[in-house]
């Protein structure tokens, strides 16, 4: 739970699936009695929503299905091929020297000298994360995606890192290596994470708020490219999930604004805006 500067009102960053109960517990143990939760699925806000949560809509999920062929595209499987004779894909477990080179790789990737995004999904390599890495033949990191397990038969990606000038194609052969491992393994979907701003075609409940923070979303492209990302994931012909904001007992513009400070958001926006 993180506070946001009220001591009565926290934000519940990076709950796997959270439980109303979970929640209640969350709640009477942080002694607060406002709430924020991001990241919630259709069902999650459902129930939240009977319980009298307010919501906001944030954006959509992209999650791969293994019963699914998400590679049939003749395009895909072109950069798929594009990139695997580069190199190879190496699964690693948990170590701290691991740990540490994840951490100096980051620093080697696009966008490592802005403000970096925090408290929307977990950063640190851990013995809960699975670690695929894409190597070169003189074993230098190219890219490298981390996932942890949202339940008992999904995992949900939380970093997709690539290294500034790795080749065409690492990126999805990443992607195309970790759904081939992963569908015997007793994991239905992979969710490749969510883009916000992104709104679902037949939606039909827009509220004013959920439109407005839309446009708002949509007008600061310049310092956050979800639409590179929504390209990027889109490839892979994904479900698009709808994913919500939650709270209780209501969600302010002043409740969002504050969440955009604890997610560095906000100084991000400066520092794209001073530096043009």
């Amino acid at each position: 739970p993180i506070n946001l500067l009220d001591k009565n009102f926290i934000w519940l960053a990076l709950a796997i699936s959270p439980t109303l109960n979970f929640i209640n517990e969350i709640k009477n143990g942080c002694g607060v009695n406002k709430i924020l939760i991001r990241g919630c699925d259709e069902k999650i806000s459902e129930v939240l929503f009977e319980y009298g949560y307010k919501r906001i809509y944030s954006g959509q999920e992209a999650v791969l299905n293994f019963s699914t062929n998400h590679f049939k595209k003749k395009s895909l499987r072109h950069l798929i091929r594009r990139g695997s004779r580069h190199g190879k894909i190496i699964e690693y477990i948990y170590s701290i020297n691991v740990a540490d080179k994840l951490q100096q790789f980051k620093r080697q990737c696009s966008h490592a000298h802005e403000p970096q995004l925090k408290n929307l999904f977990c950063t640190e390599f851990s013995d809960q994360m699975k670690l695929y890495v894409f190597e070169d033949h003189r074993k230098e990191w190219l890219g490298a995606v981390m996932v942890s397990r949202n339940s008992e038969t999904k995992l949900h990606t939380e970093l997709l890192l690539r290294k500034w000038n790795a080749p065409v194609g690492i990126m999805e052969s990443l992607i195309f290596h970790i759904f081939e491992n992963l569908k015997n393994n007793g994991i239905i979907e992979l969710s490749l994470g969510e883009v916000p701003f992104i709104m679902s075609k037949n939606r039909d409940n827009i509220s004013i708020k959920d439109h407005i923070i839309n446009r708002i979303g949509k007008s600061l492209r310049c310092v956050y490219n979800y639409k590179g990302l929504y390209n990027f994931k889109n490839k892979f012909n994904p479900e698009w999930n709808d994913i919500y904001i939650c709270g209780k007992p209501n969600i302010s513009f002043i409740n969002l604004f504050l969440l955009s400070l604890r997610t560095n958001f906000f100084r991000l926006l400066l520092y794209k805006l001073f530096k043009k």
